[in-house]
Order: structure tokens, then C-alpha cells, then sequence
């Protein structure tokens, strides 16, 4: 697996941090598994941005539409499970903790229908 470099979502958009970058090892074998950084983010740019145009375009949404968003994550994370097993291993996680990690995902992204007895508040258990 190549190292992978983690972006940053600034204002709408991904990027990556400048400067000192810093490795994320293997806790297997201590092989860089990513790299990341947050040097050149305008982190104040970021809080004016989240207050100003992400909190309202996300109170402005039904809760129908803030499902529908979190259901679409949880289907973009199960398309790559495959992938996202092989880094959580890179972890250290075992794959019984990797298989249980992306069953909570999907159970809390509406992905699997409720429990016998469970309530589910909307239509998108049907």
C-alpha cells in the first residue's frame, strides 16, 4: 500500500497542509501509512466560514435531508470497506474489531434496517 497524504477540508474545498508534514506509522511494522499536516490552514478563515455559510446551509436542511447526506456517507464508506479494513489493520485493529467498526457505521448511517421491536423515526427504514 502507498502512503497515503490526508487532506484538509478548508472552506469547500480539500487541500494540504504545507510545511512540516508528519508520518502516521504502521503499527505493525512502523512503515509510514499516511502523511498529514495542517501548516499554511487559516484557521480563522475556517470558524468565519463554518459560521457563516456552513451552519446555516445546514440548519436550512429537513431532517430528511440531513439523512439522506449521512445515508450517502455511510454508502461511500461501505463502497471502500475493503480499503478502509486493509488501514484499519495498519492500526493494529484486529479484523473482528474492523468488521465491528464498519457494522456501526452502516447501523448508524440508516444503511441496515431497525431492530425487531426498534422504532425508526423516518421513511428511509422502508
Amino acid at each position: 500500500m502507498k502512503t497515503l497524504k490526508l487532506l484538509n477540508y478548508e472552506r469547500d474545498r480539500w487541500i494540504g497542509g504545507d510545511g512540516n508534514l508528519s508520518e502516521i506509522p504502521s503499527a505493525i511494522d512502523g512503515a509510514p501509512v499516511a502523511i498529514t499536516g495542517s501548516g499554511g490552514l487559516d484557521f480563522g478563515g475556517m470558524l468565519r466560514h463554518a459560521r457563516e455559510v456552513g451552519g446555516p446551509a445546514l440548519r436550512k436542511l429537513t431532517f430528511h435531508e440531513r439523512a439522506r447526506m449521512i445515508k450517502a456517507l455511510g454508502l461511500a464508506i461501505m463502497a471502500r470497506k475493503e480499503e478502509l479494513y486493509e488501514l484499519n489493520y495498519l492500526t493494529g485493529a484486529t479484523s473482528r474489531t474492523a468488521g465491528s467498526t464498519l457494522r456501526a457505521a452502516r447501523e448508524r448511517s440508516s444503511l441496515s434496517r431497525p431492530r425487531a421491536g426498534g422504532n425508526c423515526p423516518t421513511r428511509m427504514c422502508s
